[in-house]
């Protein structure tokens, strides 16, 4: 498949018609989509605004002699890596990747790469129906960037999980939202650290008046007792149980490697984890949690959506 593929025109006929229905699916899917909004708000005239399936239109045209020379040029070293994870013997791996894929051509060398700027603002992807879906995005650090996991921990404390302030403000204590989270996105030169959530059009603005009070009082009060160590368990936990599994090991081990040139074993990771400190916290929120970068994007019904923005320019934390 990787050496030798025959792209054949049938098959691409099939598979354009399996990707159109992937594209479909994800676009029906609003609190799935609303990532995909906020990338493209956030990044809009890049590339990275772009998402993975594409648009139906160019999937659509594509052929034969498009989809070949880009195989050719792409999946080849310096861009191919083999990870491998299980119950696997190192030298028979190293010795069986040798044999298929050193005889392969280089790929084509891309220009250096210019990292892309972030947008901030308030844009609307309507909608129809009463529901509004609401991504609240910061750009964030690097997967490289020894800041990373500190990112990673505010934005545990903000909304990961049921003990996370967030959860407990606009869920528990107000009942305004079925679920509420953040989520951060390191890439290998830029991030994004999101807040997502969905709630009836009515209630979207007191939903994000009530996340910019949270966000204020993180920065300026600080952690509460506890409430580090709390988040360090939580995001171990989540990562511990994650790695259960071979293939997500073998999914992880890519990942990092891809981003940052290392292949990070999850001891490593949950040694930095464990290494972040109250000061790295309260450093990092008052960086992240800056108004001015504030990139929203809202997927609410056109008349809704565009009172909701309109009501929220003056959101300050």
């Amino acid at each position: 498949m990787i050496c030798r593929p025959l792209i054949d025109k049938k098959d691409i006929k099939t598979e354009k018609k399996v990707v159109a229905q992937e594209i479909k699916m994800s676009e029906d899917d609003p609190e799935g989509y609303s990532h995909e909004l906020l990338v493209r708000a956030i990044w809009k005239g890049n590339p990275m605004a772009n998402s993975e399936g594409g648009q139906i239109k160019d999937v659509r045209g594509m052929t034969q002699s498009d989809i070949r020379p880009f195989f050719q040029d792409f999946y080849r070293p310096p861009y191919l890596s083999v990870v491998a994870a299980g119950n696997v013997d190192t030298k028979q791996v190293v010795q069986w990747a040798s044999e298929n894929f050193d005889g392969l051509r280089s790929g084509k060398m891309l220009d250096k790469r210019k990292s892309p700027r972030y947008h901030a603002g308030i844009e609307l992807f309507p909608r129809e129906g009463e529901q509004a879906y609401v991504a609240m995005g910061l750009p964030a650090v690097n997967a490289s960037h020894p800041d990373r996991y500190s990112y990673s921990m505010v934005g545990t404390m903000l909304a990961a999980g049921t003990s996370s302030r967030l959860y407990q403000k606009v869920r528990e204590e107000n009942g305004l939202v079925y679920s509420i989270y953040a989520q951060t996105y390191p890439f290998t030169d830029t991030g994004i650290a999101g807040i997502f959530f969905s709630t009836s059009s009515k209630n979207a603005e007191r939903v994000m008046r009530i996340i910019a009070d949270e966000l204020r009082a993180f920065k300026e009060k600080g952690l509460e007792d506890g409430e580090l160590a709390r988040a360090k368990h939580w995001l171990k936990g989540m990562i511990v149980r994650k790695m259960e599994s071979a293939e997500n090991r073998m999914f992880f081990l890519g990942q990092t490697f891809a981003q940052t040139g290392k292949a990070l074993s999850s001891e490593e990771v949950l040694a930095r984890i464990e290494g972040v400190k109250e000061e790295d916290i309260s450093r990092v929120a008052e960086k992240l949690l800056d108004r001015s970068q504030l990139c929203i994007a809202l997927h609410a019904s056109k008349k809704e959506g565009g009172r909701i923005a309109k009501n929220v320019t003056d959101l300050d934390f």
